[in-house]
């Protein structure tokens, strides 16, 4: 018994041993990076060429990086500003951690700036929300444990038929025939996912023919199955963009009038196909889309918002006359996870290390502090310039309707920009940068 008691004692011993040295090393590598990083983001001056890379999701992809360099062009006379936009629809933080080494090494930018991680926040797993632990010794243990996993992950993708997010990046960003996934195809001729990946590639070069074709064969058989609104939303828009608005009006009325789908799968299509109306449709299809909506009773959150920007396009629309649950349901994204907070750091490490400006800015609406606080106790808090475009939107919701600053409200309080929301962004950014220049 004597031996137990002595065995369990010299294991408690050892943890808290090991405990202490994890927790005062932790202590004094924190305090160092702070002395350390005490410094001020200078750019290199009198540099004839400026390079600044715009890294993120669809909310950065064809969004505010043109209208940034227009900025530019109108406040700058002795330097060139070349903006590069890097986003890439659909993707998330994992991906942007694969790419960015091989976008520094191409563009060698002066300046990189992020708006990242929506589509991470949206992503209710339990990998997103593991539990972050106060003893290091735990931490130490889950970091092992992710290390082994990610080897095995690793390992797995090495077959190309689980790389399909990354090819997809790929033929996006290069803007070819997606070869690789039509031979995948030819192989594993239902497979959702390929299908999926398709779709986006043709969509966005754009192939809208192959698309279309790729868009119907998965509605088909998995519009029920798969829970997953994106190719609806995707043969919507490319219906819109191609001037079929029967076609579009037709498939929304099936969705929308389709028993086996769930009033949140049907509001989650809705809040992203009214940025194809927005931006593509004439205003008399808007309104016949909101009649349809009203007429069928169709619980949803962008009900509201679309009749206040209606009413102020002077369109003639009555306010729907029955009970909406969806009417003040707002979804909050939820940044502070743990994928999301490695991954920024993750990614401030990789640029800084390189000697490039990091400016980290928060999306339209949202506080800066969900992303500040991911730097609490980084030694490259000091190095990053935040930007927030929180007030600005804010201010412009008191004038504004909804619809005037964004196409759609995927963000719950935000969503991708119209011209005027992608302005505000571009000249928000554009004059933190022009402190950073030697005029």
């Amino acid at each position: 018994m004597k031996k137990i008691i002595l065995i369990l004692c010299g294991f408690f011993i050892a943890f808290i041993s090991i405990e202490l040295v994890l927790q005062t090393t932790s202590f004094i590598i924190i305090q160092f990076h702070k002395f350390e990083n005490h410094k001020k983001v200078k750019l290199t001056p009198k540099k004839d060429v400026i390079t600044i890379l715009c890294i993120g999701e669809s909310t950065t992809f064809s969004q505010y990086p043109k209208l940034l360099e227009r900025y530019f062009r109108t406040y700058l006379s002795k330097q060139y500003v070349k903006v590069i936009d890097c986003g890439v629809s659909g993707t998330n933080i994992k991906n942007i951690l694969n790419t960015i080494d091989d976008d520094i090494n191409k563009y060698k930018p002066d300046i990189v700036i992020s708006m990242m991680g929506i589509n991470d926040a949206y992503m209710r797993d339990t990998v997103i929300y593991q539990k972050k632990y106060n003893l290091k010794i735990l931490e130490l243990f889950r970091l092992i444990k992710r290390h082994i996993s990610n080897m095995s992950n690793s390992l797995y993708a090495e077959n190309v038929y689980f790389d399909i997010d990354n090819l997809t990046i790929e033929y996006i960003k290069s803007g070819t025939e997606p070869v690789i996934l039509e031979n995948m195809l030819k192989t594993d001729s239902n497979n959702p996912k390929i299908l999926r990946a398709l779709v986006c590639v043709y969509r966005t070069i754009p192939n809208f023919t192959k698309a279309e074709k790729y868009a119907n064969q998965y509605m088909q058989k998995y519009l029920v199955v798969n829970n997953d609104t994106f190719v609806p939303f995707a043969l919507t828009d490319i219906y819109i963009r191609q001037k079929k608005y029967d076609s579009a009006q037709d498939l929304i009325f099936k969705i929308i009038t389709n028993k086996n789908l769930t009033e949140f799968f049907i509001d989650d299509y809705l809040c992203k196909i009214i940025e194809s109306y927005i931006k593509f449709m004439p205003l008399d299809k808007t309104v016949d889309l909101y009649n349809m909506l009203a007429e069928n009773k169709v619980q949803t959150r962008i009900l509201d918002g679309l009749y206040a920007y209606l009413k102020k396009h002077n369109s003639d629309v009555k306010n729907y006359q029955y009970y909406n649950k969806f009417k003040n349901l707002v979804l909050a994204p939820y940044f502070n996870a743990v994928e999301i907070k490695e991954g920024y750091l993750l990614f401030a490490e990789k640029v800084i290390k390189k000697n490039i400006i990091y400016i980290c800015m928060g999306y339209p609406t949202i506080p800066i502090e969900k992303f500040k606080i991911f730097f609490k106790n980084s030694k490259y808090k000091d190095k990053i310039i935040f930007v927030s475009n929180e007030y600005n939107f804010k201010e412009k919701l008191k004038k504004l309707a909804f619809f005037d600053l964004f196409v759609d409200n995927f963000g719950g309080t935000f969503g991708h920009c119209t011209k005027l929301g992608n302005k505000l962004i571009a000249e928000n950014v554009g004059n933190v940068i022009l402190k950073l220049v030697d005029k």
